[in-house]
């Protein structure tokens, strides 16, 4: 069985308004008004616009356009049209699954856009973080289909980081942990409903003084990690214990300590 399109001309007519060559700024959005089938429900200009649509209890695709991106080392800008899937948090599990297999077609009905991503949390569906997870390595390890990921961010002066690294396998990560390091990171563990795990990683070596300097950049470096789903952070201060095991335990809302020493 297809995802049906109950207004499909309604929407054509929305997208050639809003996603045509001289705009910078656009959103459609698609609701379920049956088992399989959805509507054209909403679209506009302004991105905040978006989230106030966003209901907690449904499964919703969108595409939104961002303009105004800075093309690195020229002066040129571009845009970025990003298809999106929310699914609330009071969405079951057997529903997410059953509409889990429409997914596909939605797309093909919100055709053409640049990446994909999948929003799990209304306050953290910010312009930024849409750049940030749209972006061709977020959008290929932290997509609606995969179940495991992580990337990895290292300090190259004394207030800068920079992206290294990025993998599918969990196991591949501690070797890039530094002992005289401290690194910023975040781990998708999947097959626990997918838990985006921030982490900082301070190494053994690293002294009293430059831990205490760059505690003062954690919010920072949590903010260009910031996942868009309602998840948590730990600190990770051992490489041997840095288990996928400890990371689950660690990472659980009520566990006793976000440390893995």
């Amino acid at each position: 069985m297809t995802l049906k399109l109950d207004n499909e001309s309604e929407l054509r007519e929305a997208q050639a308004a809003l996603f045509n060559i001289n705009s910078t700024g656009g959103w459609v959005l698609l609701n379920y008004v049956g088992p399989s089938t959805v509507h054209f429900a909403a679209g506009g200009e302004n991105f905040s616009d978006i989230a106030p649509q966003l209901e907690d209890d449904q499964i919703q695709y969108g595409v939104v356009r961002i303009g105004d991106i800075q093309e690195k080392g020229t002066l040129k800008t571009t845009i970025r049209d990003v298809f999106f899937c929310w699914i609330g948090p009071g969405v079951g599990i057997i529903e997410k699954g059953k509409k889990t297999a429409y997914f596909g077609d939605a797309e093909q009905y919100l055709q053409p856009f640049h990446a994909g991503i999948t929003v799990l949390n209304k306050s953290h569906f910010t312009c930024d973080n849409v750049l940030d997870r749209s972006h061709p390595l977020s959008a290929a390890l932290f997509n609606i289909n995969s179940v495991s990921g992580w990337v990895l961010l290292n300090y190259v002066g004394p207030s800068t980081v920079h992206y290294v690294s990025g993998g599918e396998d969990f196991s591949e990560i501690a070797d890039k942990l530094e002992d005289d390091q401290i690194q910023y990171g975040l781990a998708r563990i999947g097959d626990i409903r997918e838990r985006d795990v921030f982490f900082c990683w301070i190494g053994p070596g690293v002294g009293i003084i430059e831990k205490g300097k760059k505690t003062d950049f954690l919010g920072d470096a949590q903010q260009y990690l910031q996942p868009l789903s309602p998840d948590t952070s730990i600190t990770v201060l051992n490489k041997s214990h840095f288990t996928r095991d400890n990371v689950v335990d660690r990472s659980n809302p009520s566990s006793g300590s976000h440390v893995i020493e």
